[in-house]
């Protein structure tokens, strides 16, 4: 089953799109010939969930998913297509209504697989880089500190006499603490008085 950005499915996506599901696959198979390692990483992420019931992000934090494990073993990814649920059914005394059910949970399984390594490292990369900010900012006795980080925000309060040099601070320690294959660009927003 092929699956786009964050697991859409061609028939989701030519809904949302108001084209025909073919033509949807198209794109999505176009996207993924443009982006073949992204699909192998994809692919990797979905493999270690359905054969280990969880998925590691880049950083190393781990999200345990053991249900879609369970199911993959019991259904297999035949379930992921409706047109296999009454065969499944028959096969597996389960009723249909029951595996509409189990369908959709494996769907969402399948989905927070992909979806967790993405914002798992970009949790990581704005903690690692308050972290490297702190640091800088004790060193250079400045009044400025991190006052607030929700998952990849962060919020940096300080006073106002050193706010020019708190913004070269968060700048570079936002694009340099994390080294990645492309680099990261960030543009702090300043807000007050």
């Amino acid at each position: 089953v092929s699956q786009s950005r964050y697991g859409m499915k061609s028939g989701k996506l030519a809904m949302s799109l108001g084209i025909d599901k073919e033509e949807a696959q198209e794109i999505i198979d176009n996207y993924f010939k443009a982006f073949p390692k992204l699909k192998a990483k994809m692919d990797g992420y979905l493999h270690e969930v359905k054969t280990t019931g969880k998925v590691t992000s880049k950083f190393g934090r781990i999200r345990h998913l053991p249900r879609a494990k369970e199911i993959y073993e019991k259904y297999g990814d035949a379930i992921l297509e409706y047109k296999n649920l009454r065969k499944i059914a028959t096969k597996t005394y389960t009723p249909v209504s029951e595996l509409e059910v189990i369908r959709k949970e494996y769907n969402n399984l399948l989905n927070n697989a992909l979806n967790f390594p993405i914002q798992s490292a970009a949790t990581s990369i704005v903690n690692r880089a308050a972290i490297a900010m702190t640091k800088v900012f004790i060193e250079e006795k400045l009044d400025a500190w991190v006052s607030l980080q929700i998952h990849d925000q962060v919020v940096i309060s300080c006073n106002k006499s050193c706010i020019d040099r708190v913004k070269e601070i968060v700048q570079d320690c936002m694009e340099n603490t994390n080294k990645l294959a492309m680099p990261l660009i960030d543009k702090p927003i300043v807000t007050g008085k």
